[in-house]
């Protein structure tokens, strides 16, 4: 008869019931108790009836392991969470997902019930299978209320299970500027590094995510934080990011020469990696065509090695070197006409430079073209004038090193000019 005044809710008739010795810690054929239908039910007054007689089924659950506490968190009864604190209720238990109380309550987006839980010593430090806290939970979720009460009960701000992922990396990532503002009052690190040695700025300007870069730029990250590989932001929105940010981290003041453990400066990078439009980003931004890297080697050398054509002309075109040699006697010449860089080739050749120039074993670039087996640049070096009788330091002329390359286009090309 309780099981069935409780769920009419007949508060005087269970308080007669009561009265009379009624069991209250009767299970019934679906595992129900007196006080969790009440419970279920949010009724409060037969809640208050009920409680100071339950010893036994106070820590009741449900089949997914949910208690009472559980169930009135989730029905957002904030008395009657009070009520079961005050009378010793497990706040701490979870359920079969691994929920505690004050997860659903900040899931919940429920700041009261909050509130009660961390008055009565809840732990906060507990992480769910993805490794996050309660204060990520609410970061995730835009709980700005909820995450200030967190932050003012010192909830911890760094991911126990992912330490590389933290609540300030949430919010920025997901543009939440107010979220942003308060978890640095609270002490957020801007500057914090990954296991990498990577900063926020490093990843955000890898993703390429203007809202994160313009956050934690205007918010003091620092533009120079160096990662394990000594490399800056501006370097990551060059290699990952294609560019993107790399003006306006550049308009903040990102050094635009800072060197990597390789002494290459992003121009470098962005020459190595073909990148044309980023190229041309860095230098309208003055970046320096000269400089040279561990290997002694400038930009314009790192576009021939890559075989990039378009990039190494519009280098030359900015007023690049070209008269230049590298440790072993070979001009940019020499190196177009190795790497087959076709458009480089007409490119010097209309500025007439270095045709006949030998490198170190006497070669010149119609040499290296008849080495190279490559008809079209051979014909242009021939076209231009070359010398097709020219002799190396072996004494050998280009068609001898010609009728080394099996089936080389350029042997008949090279016997007809040598008539």
């Amino acid at each position: 008869m309780l099981h069935w005044s409780v769920i009419k809710e007949h508060a005087p008739i269970v308080k007669l019931l009561l009265e009379h010795g009624a069991d209250t810690e009767t299970i019934d054929n679906l595992g129900n108790t007196p006080v969790s239908l009440a419970i279920l039910g949010g009724n409060e007054s037969v809640v208050r009836m009920l409680l100071p007689r339950v010893v036994k089924s106070l820590e009741w659950c449900d089949k997914e392991r949910r208690t009472m506490l559980h169930w009135s968190v989730m029905k957002g009864h904030a008395p009657i969470v009070e009520l079961l604190l005050n009378h010793g209720a497990n706040f701490n238990c979870m359920d079969k997902l691994g929920n505690t109380p004050i997860w659903l309550a900040v899931s919940n987006d429920n700041e009261t019930i909050m509130e009660l839980l961390l008055s009565h010593g809840a732990v906060t430090d507990w992480v769910d299978s993805h490794g996050r806290n309660v204060l990520h939970l609410a970061v995730t979720k835009g709980h700005d209320s909820v995450i200030e009460r967190l932050l003012f009960h010192g909830v911890n701000e760094k991911l126990a299970k992912y330490p590389d992922v933290t609540s300030l990396w949430l919010a920025i990532s997901k543009g939440h500027e107010t979220t942003t503002q308060m978890l640095l009052s609270y002490g957020a690190n801007i500057d914090g590094k990954d296991v990498n040695q990577r900063t926020l700025l490093h990843r955000a300007a890898a993703e390429g995510n203007e809202n994160a870069v313009r956050l934690l730029t205007l918010n003091g990250a620092d533009l120079e934080a160096t990662d394990g590989d000594n490399t800056t932001p501006i370097w990551h929105a060059c290699l990952k990011a294609r560019g993107k940010n790399l003006p306006f981290l550049l308009d903040q003041g990102a050094n635009i020469e800072h060197r990597d453990k390789k002494g290459r400066t992003v121009l470098h990078l962005a020459v190595i990696e073909g990148r044309e439009q980023t190229v041309k980003q860095l230098l309208s931004y003055g970046a320096n065509l000269e400089c040279r890297d561990n290997d002694n080697l400038t930009p314009l050398w790192h576009a021939f090695l890559g075989q990039h054509d378009v990039i190494a002309c519009l280098l030359i075109k900015l007023g690049a070197n070209i008269g230049q040699c590298d440790d072993q006697g070979r001009t940019p010449l020499h190196w177009a006409v190795i790497n087959k860089c076709r458009l480089v080739v007409s490119e010097l050749l209309a500025r007439r430079v270095g045709l006949e120039t030998e490198d170190d074993q006497g070669r010149t670039p119609l040499h290296w073209a008849a080495m190279t087996g490559n008809l079209t640049i051979t014909m242009s070096l021939l076209d231009a004038g070359a010398n097709v009788k020219v002799k190396d330091a072996f004494r050998k002329m280009p068609i001898r090193y010609a009728k080394d390359l099996r089936d080389n286009p350029a042997i008949a090309l090279l016997q007809r000019y040598a008539r």
